[in-house]
């Protein structure tokens, strides 16, 4: 059932509890205060001691909205974003090619027509723990109130929840490979024997930072989060990442949805790290630096030294996101596919057809995954 008001019906559940910190506020003031560029409507599903954020956009998806929250941004417009800046020679061709053939296709498909489920407006989404039962319920629900929509759970993992991975599929959902995350085991033989991990934690005891933990932060602090957040996701990547306010820092900082913990010299913060705890995971949520200090100081290598400190010290597994590969692999992170799951069979085929070629283009990215290639 939807969930209008925080009332006695709220669950207790670490899960539910989690929820309570952020939705409650969604749910009174929307999400524009919180998320600059996710121009959607947000609900709150329960089911039974889990609550979910149930996402939808309305006017036929024609902005550019964050990928979080629109498939065709995170399926055409980021990655033509990623090779336009990072792209070269044939391998930049032949992949703008590849989407430009598919456009099409996902046009006519209007694959920015979906009920985003279990969609918190972050790259990557807090697990959720639903029997086959519970989906194929929600499911049915969504599917008699949004006829017109194909139904979607974002940030599927199949390592970290194979059971939720199982019952989608076994309820009718697809899996769409949607992008390649890292994830972290402190106790793991690749991040005790990183050079590349223990000259990051030397950069912390240079004396060049202090470090300042949750407590010491202050609602002041929050607007310089924001810009630095700003800096480094919208300014140096894409538009098209989720553009956090200050009110939303000041806000998952005040209620702990996140903890941060941050650098500071001379009274300015030039770095921060924010992530949430649950069920025995941790969830690198959000990184931030100011991208225009000389990077001698390496704030980006400080910032995975003090998540990967943070696993370490509480003797929990880290998820580390997508992006920076390459870095996050040589410190002990280890790759997997992280799924769309879609259920689209209410709908005429030339709807479903859009993301059949994305299931069979991410069934190929996955298999590449899966292969250490």
């Amino acid at each position: 059932m939807f969930l209008d008001t925080l009332d006695d019906r709220w669950p207790q559940s670490a899960q539910a509890l989690l929820a309570r910190r952020i939705l409650p506020e969604y749910l009174r003031l929307g999400t524009a205060p919180f998320v600059a560029n996710a121009d959607v409507k947000l609900r709150v599903w329960r089911a039974g001691d889990q609550v979910l954020p149930v996402v939808y956009r309305e006017g036929g998806g024609k902005g550019r909205t964050a990928d979080v929250c629109s498939p065709w941004s995170h399926y055409v417009r980021y990655p033509l974003g990623e090779i336009d800046r990072h792209g070269r020679g044939l391998t930049a061709w032949l992949g703008r090619g590849v989407i430009f053939l598919g456009m099409p296709l996902l046009y006519i498909s209007r694959i920015d027509e979906v009920v985003s489920v279990n969609n918190w407006l972050l790259f990557t989404n807090p697990q959720v723990a639903l029997d086959r039962e519970a989906v194929e319920s929600l499911t049915a629900a969504l599917c008699e109130q949004f006829p017109r929509r194909a139904i979607l759970f974002r940030t599927v993992n199949p390592e970290i929840d194979p059971d939720l991975a199982r019952n989608l599929t076994y309820s009718g959902y697809d899996l769409v490979a949607s992008r390649t995350v890292y994830l972290f085991d402190p106790a793991s033989r690749a991040y005790r024997k990183s050079s590349d991990a223990r000259r990051d934690r030397r950069l912390l005891e240079d004396g060049k930072y202090q470090l300042v933990p949750h407590e010491r932060l202050c609602a002041a602090d929050m607007p310089r989060l924001a810009e630095l957040h700003r800096f480094l996701y919208i300014e140096k990547h894409t538009p098209l990442n989720a553009e956090f306010s200050a009110q939303f820092f000041e806000t998952a900082w005040r209620n702990r949805f996140l903890e941060f913990r941050a650098l500071r010299a001379q009274g300015r913060i030039d770095m921060y790290v924010a992530f949430f705890e649950l069920d025995g995971l941790l969830t690198a949520s959000l990184t931030g630096y100011d991208v225009h200090q000389p990077r001698e100081l390496g704030l980006f290598r400080r910032a995975f030294a003090l998540l990967m400190e943070e696993s370490r010290l509480r003797g929990l597994p880290m998820h580390l996101s997508a992006g920076a590969g390459a870095f996050k692999h040589h410190r002990g992170g280890r790759p997997c596919v992280e799924y769309d799951a879609v259920f689209d069979r209410h709908l005429p085929l030339h709807r479903r057809a859009g993301w059949k070629l994305l299931s069979a283009a991410g069934f190929l990215q996955a298999r590449k995954v899966r292969a250490g290639w």
